[in-house]
């Protein structure tokens, strides 16, 4: 593959990235009288399926800063979605865990992604298995690269 056509797809990823994350910052998603924002269902998942996270758990899990989670944290207490809990043998770390209300939201949310993961299928079910081949590749090296950056 020549240099420019690399460029090309570089650019191609970073429009299409930057497109993804412009949609994910101003979708709102409503429960009840509920609303929520990606990043707010991002912790909520994240609580849901590993219990008892703390702020620098999910920092590191989000790749967001401490403070960027905490701000989170306390939109997510104050509409009663997760629960705080200090550590016994040490009041510095607090434990996060999701509540009943918490976990029906996330759920609500999750049932509603199945539908807009159909329409996302529906467009991609003609691609053969060398284009999935060759787009999974593309994305594992990109995720490579990534990660030696994050090092």
């Amino acid at each position: 593959m020549k240099q420019n056509q690399i460029i090309d797809l570089y650019n191609i990823f970073i429009k299409t990235q930057n497109q993804f994350n412009s949609i994910k910052r101003s979708k709102k998603y409503v429960y009840k009288e509920i609303i929520l924002y990606s990043a707010e269902l991002q912790v909520l998942g994240l609580l849901k399926s590993n219990n008892l996270l703390t702020v620098t758990n999910l920092s590191e899990e989000l790749f967001m800063t401490k403070s960027a989670i905490s701000q989170l944290v306390k939109k997510l207490y104050s509409k009663k979605l997760i629960t705080k809990t200090r550590n016994i043998e040490n009041e510095r770390i607090v434990h996060l865990e999701i509540t009943d209300l918490g976990d029906k939201v996330i759920n609500h949310f999750l049932i509603n992604r199945q539908k807009e993961l159909g329409l996302f299928i529906s467009e991609f079910t003609e691609m053969d298995k060398m284009q999935y081949d060759s787009i999974l590749m593309f994305y594992n090296k990109l995720s490579k690269m990534f990660d030696k950056t994050l090092e």
